[in-house]
């Protein structure tokens, strides 16, 4: 129980979460990659272009308008404060004990979120993906070292956002910070839910959580991140998931 209430410490300090990319690119290059529904996006001086059709279905704004009736119209201003960066797999976006410089949103691939515990082992957090917000918002709002650290987990493709640009996107555009202020609760709601799983729940219990609510991380998470989720050794992973492999 004192493991479970120092670790809810940490993730009520993650609840601004998001999850960050190290420093960012070269606004004089040209960059150009390619996400699955949305063609090829460009960014010239870091400014990004899509066409009228492509952007309507871009997920990012997808994921706006699942929170909030952010318009149309105010998209391409909102993407313009936004700079495309690849993250190669296994590579450290930020350390525990480090201020988080920007925020990122997900267009291809997982990261990890995971902090040290006081005996020095890794605790996974929570898992991002596709269509996922990621950074810690304490330490990149107020300068602060963070509690946690991130890594991605594949090859990732994100959309990264520094501080001022954030500032001015929340200044400018009232939809966006609309939709920071309803996203801001429902994150408040599923880390309390998170919470309270921890600190019920048997590890098999978790496990048959992870099959019912997200089943495709049994095949593309390593088995150890797994285990580091839900709190035992990779060995006691192997016993749990024979023990359920009738569901």
């Amino acid at each position: 129980m004192r493991h479970s209430l120092s670790l809810g410490r940490h993730l009520l300090k993650s609840c601004r979460l998001y999850v960050i990319c190290p420093d960012g690119i070269d606004a004089n290059k040209l960059f150009s990659f390619s996400c699955p529904g949305m063609g090829a996006l460009t960014s010239a001086s870091g400014i990004l272009s899509l066409s009228k059709f492509n952007m309507a279905a871009h997920p990012l704004l997808s994921t706006l308008q699942s929170r909030h009736d952010f318009p149309s119209s105010e998209f391409e201003k909102f993407l313009a404060l936004f700079q495309p960066r690849n993250i190669a797999k296994n590579e450290m976006l930020f350390h525990q004990g480090e201020v988080v410089k920007q925020l990122m949103f997900i267009l291809k691939g997982c990261m990890r979120q995971y902090h040290l515990t006081q005996e020095g082992i890794e605790r996974t957090i929570f898992f991002a993906e596709e269509g996922w917000w990621c950074g810690e918002m304490d330490s990149f709002i107020n300068r602060t070292p963070s509690t946690m650290s991130m890594q991605a987990l594949e090859d990732c493709e994100v959309l990264s956002i520094d501080l001022e640009n954030w500032e001015h996107a929340t200044r400018t555009i009232p939809d966006y910070a609309l939709y920071q202020i309803k996203n801001r609760g429902r994150n408040v709601a599923w880390l309390k839910n998170l919470l309270s799983n921890m600190a019920t729940e048997t590890p098999d219990e978790k496990y048959r959580r992870i099959l019912k609510e997200t089943p495709h991380w049994i095949n593309r998470l390593p088995q150890y991140h797994i285990a580091s989720y839900l709190g035992v050794t990779p060995e006691t992973l192997s016993r749990i998931r024979k023990r359920n492999m009738h569901l």
